[in-house]
């Protein structure tokens, strides 16, 4: 990753302005945090594998870390066991109106659904039914990126290393902005183009073979070509 300090020096070769007199470090810096948290939220492509023991028997509802914006997917593993078992999501309405009064009942058993209730920081998982044994759930986020310091600047810009330029477009613009320079349009439509390519592009990293196109629809390969 491009270090922060790396990152302003960059920004002030595009702002003919080598040394202090517009912007400050510190604003820069800010732009470029705001940066790396506007690419997260819109594009979900801060990824991580997160483990939460489950210790004991009879707890349902755990705490997730205050960076998850949004759990992909969940796995069950008792304790003593490797296999990692697949849950299902649901929504916790319908799940709290169906398991009513006994969604809190201790011995479930193995839980095999989950439901997330909240939002980071404050971020919970429901697991039905309550485990009835310990174990350890995996689960696959989205995260928020590791914030910048920007007092005191240091560290490195939490950026996918393809995509790093988006982060010197968006501070760009802002700058610009900042000036009354109306150029700074032109950083912001460039940013934006950049950031509809990266959620476009990033849904074909897994598996780029699995959408087939048919006129102006798209369809997933498995539905439409049997034996794929």
């Amino acid at each position: 990753m491009t270090t922060v300090a790396d990152a302003v020096a960059t920004l002030r070769e595009r702002l003919d302005e080598v040394t202090t007199s517009q912007w400050t470090d510190t604003q820069l810096r800010r732009w470029l945090n705001e940066a790396i948290q506007d690419i997260a939220r819109r594009t979900f492509h801060y990824t991580d594998v997160q483990t939460i023991s489950v210790a004991g028997i009879g707890e349902s509802t755990y705490a997730v870390a205050t960076s998850v914006i949004r759990i992909n997917h969940c796995y069950w593993t008792p304790i003593g066991q490797t296999q990692y078992t697949p849950m299902q999501a649901r929504q916790w309405d319908g799940m709290d109106n169906l398991w009513f009064d006994r969604q809190n009942q201790a011995n479930g058993g193995f839980p095999c659904v989950y439901s997330v209730i909240g939002y980071s920081p404050n971020l919970l998982l429901k697991l039905y039914p309550v485990p009835s044994l310990a174990g350890a759930l995996h689960i696959h986020v989205a995260r928020m990126p590791a914030a910048i310091n920007v007092a005191a600047g240091g560290g490195d810009v939490d950026a996918p290393v393809a995509w790093y330029s988006l982060c010197l477009d968006y501070a760009t613009a802002y700058a610009l902005m900042k000036d009354k320079d109306q150029s700074w349009k032109d950083y912001m439509a460039l940013y934006e183009q950049k950031i509809g390519d990266m959620i476009e592009n990033g849904d074909y990293l897994n598996a780029p073979n699995e959408i087939t196109f048919d006129g102006p629809y798209a369809y997933d390969r498995w539905l439409v070509e049997p034996g794929f």
